[in-house]
């Protein structure tokens, strides 16, 4: 074999060389040469993978663990996170949003979705926009309960205003409720609707038909005056203290004498009745005098039905079982179970008069007497005589009298007067 050059010897491969194939080394420290075999130096320059990875990192620029550590984390395709590639994702940076800490801390639970019922293209607008459908709530708006001014509106007719009512004074009043109220002593014959004229003396009747229901018309037995009764009761006869007394065909003034040794009449008590009233009492009697007289007259101002008569009490109890003798002339009747004593029944008359006399006020266990006269205006039951006994019962004391007129009420400037006779 030729001499030749390192650089022009053949390049060794895997290919090319056997198992037993030498190797010629020039050892430079000793100038000599030495051979070694292609598995000896195979052996020789065999390394492990540490010793491999630990020769490579020394070499400056190496490519270390935590190099790879973070190419690892690294995504495929992944690119610089800057405003351009930021945009071009369609993305914002934080730079671009002005309410960042707001954007930060949205939370889903504070906006509604469309499963809920309302998206945000369909909520109430804070300020103007129309509404459509109809609105409800189960609280008020605005503090005012929608249910109950609704209720009250409905009520309301349409065009009302708040009106109110303005006060009247004079013969009508009223007040702001609108009501109206006459006033008191004001209605007179100009204030009145009748259908005719009225003539002196007339009373102011009923008559269905006639303007406003009312009518003047002469008034029945009309020409029966005060005098008339001044002249019934021969008042022109009286003299100073006496008394009126019925002689049996008619009414006498007689002296304050009981005669046969009795005594003479005391004023026990008397009574002018200052309005209308339905009765008058006389109570608290006792048994000082052996006789008590009523003297009592009335005008009722127009001929009407009249029907006084008397009760008598022990204390609160109402007397009964009465027997009772009227006249026999028109409707009186007589009876003998009575609770009243009736002293005269007229069914057109105005005036009133009587004299009454009664026995055993005040005794106990003894009965009670009655004996008089009544009288009215009317030309029937003129006069009617009347007597009642009650018959003496176990510890019954009569000590109050009740006057009363059942059918119309004692009229007011009633004169009632009773009188006590005692004992000689």
């Amino acid at each position: 074999m030729a001499d030749k050059k390192i650089s022009e010897l053949t390049a060794i491969t895997a290919a090319n060389t056997a198992a037993d194939d030498v190797f010629a080394v020039v050892d430079t420290s000793s100038t000599e040469t030495k051979k070694i075999s292609r598995d000896e130096l195979k052996t020789a320059v065999a390394q492990t993978g540490a010793e491999i990875k630990a020769a490579y990192e020394a070499e400056a620029n190496a490519f270390t663990d935590a190099q790879f550590t973070k190419l690892n984390l690294i995504e495929d395709l992944a690119d610089v996170t800057d405003t351009t590639n930021v945009t071009a994702a369609g993305a914002l940076m934080d730079s671009e949003v002005t309410n960042l800490a707001q954007v930060k801390a949205f939370d889903s639970a504070d906006y509604a979705t469309a499963a809920q019922g309302t998206t945000a293209d369909a909520a109430l607008p804070r300020t103007g926009g129309a509404m459509t459908g109809a609105i409800t709530t189960n609280s008020t708006f605005d503090g005012r309960d929608v249910a109950v001014d609704g209720a009250k509106l409905d009520l309301i007719d349409d065009g009302a205003n708040n009106y109110v009512h303005p006060n009247h004074t004079g013969e009508v009043t009223s007040t702001a409720d609108g009501a109206t109220v006459i006033a008191d002593n004001v209605v007179d014959e100009a204030n009145l609707k009748v259908s005719n004229a009225p003539t002196n003396g007339y009373a102011l009747t009923a008559q269905s038909g006639a303007a406003g229901g009312l009518t003047w018309a002469a008034v029945s037995g009309g020409s029966y005056s005060d005098s008339d009764v001044d002249t019934h009761l021969n008042t022109s006869t009286a003299a100073t203290n006496e008394v009126l007394s019925w002689n049996g065909s008619d009414y006498d003034w007689v002296a304050q004498s009981g005669g046969g040794g009795g005594g003479s009449y005391e004023l026990v008590s008397h009574t002018t009745t200052s309005s209308s009233t339905t009765s008058v009492v006389f109570d608290n009697l006792n048994d000082d005098y052996i006789t008590y007289q009523l003297v009592m007259n009335w005008d009722l101002g127009s001929a009407q039905s009249n029907r006084p008569n008397i009760k008598v009490y022990d204390g609160a109890t109402q007397i009964t079982g009465m027997t009772v003798h009227r006249s026999t002339s028109g409707s009186q009747t007589n009876g003998t179970s009575e609770s009243i004593i009736e002293l005269v029944r007229e069914f057109n008359s105005r005036y009133f008069s009587a004299v009454i006399d009664m026995w055993g006020i005040g005794l106990t266990n003894k009965p009670f007497q009655l004996l008089g006269h009544g009288y009215t205006s009317s030309t029937s039951n003129s006069i009617c005589e009347v007597g009642a006994v009650a018959a003496p019962a176990s510890g019954v004391t009569v000590d109050k009298i009740e006057i009363l007129s059942t059918w119309s009420n004692i009229p007011a400037g009633a004169n009632l007067t009773l009188y006590g006779r005692k004992s000689a």
